[in-house]
């Protein structure tokens, strides 16, 4: 039977977010729980209240994929607990190699993130334009962001403004666990992807989690570059759970 410590490191490079919950004091002192957003876990804290607690605040913790030290109330006293949250590595997918994608992975790039970009269209993903890029995938969207399984760690920025592309590609990210979503478009050609979504079955509240027009819009950025840096701070405030009013 595989401990603790093997089944967490399994985890890490399986890439998956998880969570590793240890007690800092009192008389369980030590005892460490892993947590998954799924509701997994394995270990114990030696204390079902105290868990149940746990595993609430650890959603917070999970969408905002942050660390943090903690203090619950129990019968016997105050409990101190250190939940350390390991999120997946980010991933940029940028569907569409168009003038703002150029930037915008250079953006990316600069961030951390792996890069991929996505598109049809051989003539325009090339290695030419995108040197920088870690993958290039030449492929239908949808069937290339299905193959990719957009996860926590997933960022995804829709860009090539083409129903065609636009409707069954947007479909695939706004269904999985992917933690950013972006489609660059107008209001109106927005609410013609968002009906024919709908009509798909997509209920409300996931494409509640669409970001359009895609971007920081109080920036007020202008060009392929401006615009590339209101996305790529839009994502990270994404990934920091920084709330943009």
């Amino acid at each position: 039977m595989k401990n603790m410590y093997e089944i967490l490191i399994n985890a890490l490079q399986a890439d998956e977010l998880i969570a590793q919950v240890t007690i800092l004091n009192g008389s369980n002192v030590g005892e460490k729980l892993l947590l998954w957003p799924d509701g997994r876990k394995y270990g114990g804290l030696g204390s079902e209240k105290l868990e149940k607690q746990i595993i609430e605040k650890a959603k917070e913790l999970f969408q905002r994929q942050e660390t943090r030290k903690l203090e619950f109330e129990l019968d016997e006293g105050r409990i101190s607990i250190f939940i350390q949250v390991y999120p997946p590595s980010p991933r940029m997918i940028v569907v569409g190699a168009v003038h703002i994608a150029v930037p915008l992975t250079e953006l990316g790039k600069t961030m951390g993130f792996r890069t991929i970009v996505v598109d049809a269209r051989s003539a325009f993903a090339t290695r030419e334009r995108f040197p920088h890029v870690d993958e290039i995938i030449v492929k239908w969207p949808s069937e290339a962001l299905e193959a990719l399984h957009p996860d926590e760690g997933t960022y995804v920025a829709i860009l090539s403004h083409d129903a065609k592309f636009d409707i069954p590609a947007l479909q695939v990210p706004v269904q999985s666990k992917a933690k950013y979503v972006g489609v660059l478009a107008s209001k109106h050609t927005y609410s013609i992807l968002h009906e024919a979504l709908r009509e798909n079955g997509v209920s409300e509240a996931l494409l509640g989690k669409v970001h359009t027009p895609i971007g920081i819009k109080k920036l007020g950025s202008r060009g392929p570059e401006g615009i590339a840096f209101s996305v790529m701070a839009e994502m990270i405030a994404e990934m920091r759970g920084v709330e943009i009013t």
